[in-house]
């Protein structure tokens, strides 16, 4: 006698060990004649008590904690970042996760094996659910896959989106600097860090500066001029100046990647002096 679990595990419930006993206690109800005892019918009772409490022991012991649900992998500046929920019925009492990573490459035929990473292992449900996973190539497609643990019973494994970081991070924000002298405007842009942020060879930093980004110059908010910008070959910042701007005017400008998932940046300044017509307060 077994129950299975709704993950597909097994437990050896306890009756068969105690189906002796229970035959010794139906003869003992049975007299030299064969006819029944006073006490017929109790080891029926019997029987049926310990099917209950067998049933409510195998359920607890042998049936597999659901998996988490809601699996995701996002990247933001070519950082990848896994989240999850708990499943529906989580109890929370001793859960833990662990988490395994692989990575497809265009030039791969078939799917490679998991990779445990070893930084997401035993996460505890009082921490965030969640984990930064390790990033290899840009340009390559990652998975992952997560299961919770309850003791030493593990859920299945519930697998995330495919993402390539070439694709899907979003860019920005970019970093964002004003100075404003005279009736000049200069908007000094820089690339976001990545994990490869001193490395200017990188894979990621390669495909940032191959980009082109979108700066917005808006007066008193209206927007007055759209220019698109590229990086130069090795660099990290552009500086690009607005001029013949309106003195004691307040300006702003935004900045973000263009053709790809981003997060804007926006910077306001006034300009120096007076505007135009306004002649102060004569004493």
């Amino acid at each position: 006698y077994g129950v299975v679990g709704e993950q597909g595990g097994a437990c050896a419930c306890i009756l068969p060990a105690l189906f002796p006993a229970l035959t010794q206690m139906r003869s003992l109800e049975t007299d030299d004649s064969g006819s029944r005892a006073p006490g017929d019918g109790l080891w029926l009772l019997w029987m049926v008590v310990l099917l209950i409490l067998g049933n409510a022991f195998c359920h607890v012991q042998g049936v597999l904690p659901h998996p988490p649900q809601n699996v995701t992998l996002t990247s933001e500046n070519f950082f990848i970042l896994l989240t999850w929920q708990p499943s529906l019925d989580f109890t929370g009492n001793n859960t833990q996760y662990e988490v395994e990573i692989r990575t497809v490459y265009s030039n791969n035929s078939g799917l490679p094996e998991w990779t445990k990473v070893t930084s997401c292992q035993k996460i505890k449900t009082r921490r965030a659910q969640r984990c930064d996973l390790p990033l290899s190539s840009s340009s390559a497609f990652y998975q992952a896959r997560v299961r919770a643990h309850e003791g030493a019973r593990p859920s299945a494994w519930a697998s995330s989106n495919l993402l390539q970081p070439n694709k899907d991070t979003i860019i920005g924000p970019l970093g964002l600097f004003l100075a404003a002298t005279d009736d000049n405007l200069t908007a000094v842009i820089s690339l976001p860090p990545t994990p490869w942020a001193d490395d200017n060879s990188s894979e990621s930093f390669q495909y940032l500066r191959s980009l082109k980004y979108q700066v917005t110059l808006i007066e008193e908010g209206v927007e007055l001029r759209q220019t698109e910008l590229s990086f130069k070959e090795g660099i990290s910042t552009i500086n690009y100046t607005y001029s013949n701007l309106k003195h004691g005017t307040h300006y702003c400008v935004k900045a973000k990647a263009t053709y790809q998932p981003t997060k804007e940046s926006v910077q306001c300044t006034r300009m120096p002096g007076r505007p135009a017509g306004d002649k102060g307060i004569l004493f």
